[in-house]
């Protein structure tokens, strides 16, 4: 069923996307375009990102490009990076010292280490080759009829990853009553890809996801004692059970949620003979309360499953092999990110340290992509690098940033009283989210990891972790629904990511612990440093409260538009304001020119930040407007390559860095008095071409 979720209860908008980019993997897709447009700001700012634009000799001011100004110095000494990479590899560091520090002791940390040592006895995995994945895969060949697949889509022992034509896809909250949480069931991702069409009318992109596919499921049936006939077969199966799933499935939007939400006895009645009970009873969700389905789907997976027996085994197998591809050997891990590789286009800079490596390996595949694993490091962080003060400190900066909001809707002019009484009722509902997700259930919900020393090994271990995340999920489903909580085994929101986002439907804004780290955040810095970086980070996550997706959702989180008509034409029309205004660019040279609608969200997000600061800190006696400038301006200092920067100006949705410096202060009026800009100035922009929404 192609229900187009997006997995609410996990939707966000997030701030630092494209810094994070940069962090663990260097994303490198030169598209170049000929088409060189002379634009207004063309000749008039350099493109700063790009390494080497700027040299000891490059004259600049802080009148004509201020993001170049203030940051030469550091430019001129730095190739690469920025203040969130470097944050980043500063969380890196601590999180690699927890590992190492014998004073920590207790069930998370003990099977945190025992999954690291599996994880990174890179010796012992490459001996074993793909035979731990040899034993699931056999399970799947020896089932000969459908009560024996049953059985095994019903046995988490032998189905770690509870495969099946129909699984659980999130536990979030139901539309239909607001206070429940609601268990999504959905075919698992097909390995083409969620459309139909590509099954079908195959076009040149599925037509190479399948030949990927197939090159690397081969290769490791292959290694597994497959023959080149017997593995393309499988293959091919595979690809027809998908198809067959494609077939007998509906589409459902999300307003239609509502009406396709069931008890479990309710889907016993749909299902027939087909074991849904019997399944979600064995991964835990006997107990809970609602369920989407597809119940269309659902009636007819018996009838399927019959006529396929052969396909569906032949889906299991090519399902366990991709899941298990970064988990067995380097050989594997190498072929699969080699076959893959035109689809990624991710590329590692050259200089890049083998510790490095290892630990984007360790913190970005292996536990940043595991669930548990992942809720257990950041506890163990929470409690060793962050302290109450911080907490303490935060909370009350985003609730005075939260107060000056309502002096700035109720002072816009384009906006009605009673869409302004909504705006201010929607703020008053936010939840403020500061370091600390809820702490985690001490036994890590059943996860037993068998160590190296008791023979171990590493696909195991991942799989014993996906069981245990799973009986938490289970457990979660049946309490009441609270938009407040902050569920701790989310990956969207992994805590020591260096990010900040914006939940729209939870209403709420989170402020991550990888961010407060130097050189963005650190104890003793002025005012005016606060409220450049952490203060324009929560102006820019509220004002996404407000943009063209957020007035979508309400108070409460859930989809129900609250803006006057009239307003959001309004509203609209200041948007494309902000979309034509960047559209007028060309960074760099040979660049072409901005899309413009793809940044003019997170530009207002990051205007909305600036503003609202700068109307706290005109409140304030003896503030430093040139210390927050700079600051500013530090906070999104980057050094890329130039194919790094032509990838980010097509693919991301945040501008430039150094338009996001440029762009955004030059909006502002007190910009301009601080440092005295006239209109032959560069960075001068006349009152009625200035763009800021909010």
């Amino acid at each position: 069923m192609r229900q187009k979720i997006k997995q609410l209860f996990f939707k966000k908008v997030n701030f630092f996307t494209k810094a994070t980019t940069f962090i663990l993997t260097f994303t490198i897709l030169f598209t170049g375009c000929e088409n060189t447009i002379s634009s207004f700001f063309e000749t008039k700012w350099i493109d700063s990102d790009i390494d080497g634009t700027i040299t000891a000799n490059t004259e600049v001011s802080l009148k004509d490009d201020f993001a170049a100004a203030v940051n030469k110095d550091w430019i001129i000494e730095n190739e690469k990076g920025g203040s969130f990479y470097d944050a980043a590899k500063n969380v890196i560091k601590k999180k690699r010292s927890i590992l190492s520090d014998k004073s920590l002791t207790g069930k998370g940390i003990t099977e945190l280490r025992k999954y690291t040592e599996l994880a990174e006895d890179v010796e012992k995995r490459q001996s074993q080759g793909v035979e731990p994945l040899k034993e699931y895969i056999d399970t799947i060949g020896s089932i000969s009829n459908i009560d024996q697949l049953y059985d095994y889509f019903c046995d988490p022992i032998r189905n770690p990853l509870s495969l099946s034509p129909l699984t659980v896809n999130s536990v979030g909250q139901s539309p239909a009553e607001p206070s429940v949480y609601m268990v999504y069931l959905n075919f698992p991702e097909p390995s083409l890809g969620n459309s139909e069409d590509t099954y079908y009318q195959i076009d040149n992109t599925g037509l190479e996801k399948a030949k990927d596919t197939q090159e690397f499921t081969c290769y490791v049936l292959n290694r597994l004692g497959y023959s080149k006939n017997e593995a393309l077969k499988l293959v091919s199966q595979c690809f027809t059970a998908e198809q067959k799933m494609f077939e007998i499935s509906g589409v459902i939007g999300e307003t239609e949620l509502k009406n396709n939400i069931y008890t479990l006895d309710d889907l016993k009645q749909f299902a027939g003979t087909y074991p849904i009970d019997k399944y979600l009873e064995s991964i835990g969700y006997s107990q809970s309360s609602k369920f989407f389905v597809d119940k269309k789907y659902l009636a007819s997976l018996n009838s399927l499953c019959k006529t396929t027996v052969a396909e569906m085994k032949a889906y299991l197998i090519v399902h366990y092999i991709l899941f298990s591809a970064n988990y067995l050997d380097t050989d594997t891990e190498d072929t699969y990110s080699d076959i893959f590789a035109s689809k990624t286009q991710k590329s590692e800079p050259v200089d890049v340290s083998n510790d490095e490596k290892k630990d984007k390996m360790l913190f970005g595949e292996y536990i940043g992509k595991d669930s548990i694993m992942t809720a257990t490091l950041n506890e163990l962080y929470i409690d060793k690098y962050t302290s109450d003060v911080d907490y303490d400190e935060l909370y009350g900066l985003v609730e005075n940033i939260i107060e000056e909001y309502h002096t700035i809707f109720n002072n816009e002019q384009w906006m009605s009283d009673e869409s302004k009484a909504m705006c201010i009722e929607k703020l008053d509902a936010m939840k403020i989210h500061i370091l600390k997700p809820e702490r985690t259930n001490p036994d890590l919900y059943g996860c037993n990891i068998v160590p190296k020393a008791e023979g171990g090994i590493f696909l195991d271990a991942v799989f014993e972790s996906k069981k245990a995340l799973n009986r938490y999920y289970a457990e979660l489903s049946t309490k009441k629904f609270d938009r407040s909580y902050w569920d701790p085994y989310d990956l969207h929101s992994s805590t020591t990511v260096t990010n900040a986002f914006y939940s729209l439907t939870n209403n709420g804004i989170y402020i991550l612990a990888g961010l407060i780290e130097a050189p963005i955040y650190h104890k003793g810095m002025t005012i005016e440093e606060l409220y450049a970086a952490i203060g324009t980070t929560t102006g820019h996550e509220i004002t996404h409260g407000f943009d063209s997706e957020g007035v979508r959702y309400n108070k409460d989180g859930l989809e129900t538009p609250w803006m006057s008509d009239e307003d959001r034409t309004a509203f609209t029309d200041k948007a494309d304001n902000v979309a034509k205004y960047y559209s007028s660019i060309a960074p760099f040279e040979n660049s072409g020119i901005y899309n413009g609608s793809n940044v003019s969200a997170e530009a207002t997000a990051d205007m909305g930040g600036i503003k609202v600061t700068l109307s706290m800190a005109e409140k304030m006696p003896d503030f430093d407007f040139d210390a927050y400038f700079r600051a500013y301006a530090r906070l999104w200092r980057t050094q890329n390559s130039l194919e790094e920067e032509q990838y980010l100006m097509n693919a991301d949705s945040h501008p430039l860095s150094y338009l996001r410096i440029n762009v955004g202060l030059q909006q502002f009026e007190k910009f301009y008095e601080v440092y005295d800009i006239k209109e032959n100035d560069g960075m001068y922009l006349s009152e009625e071409m200035r763009i800021a929404v909010w």
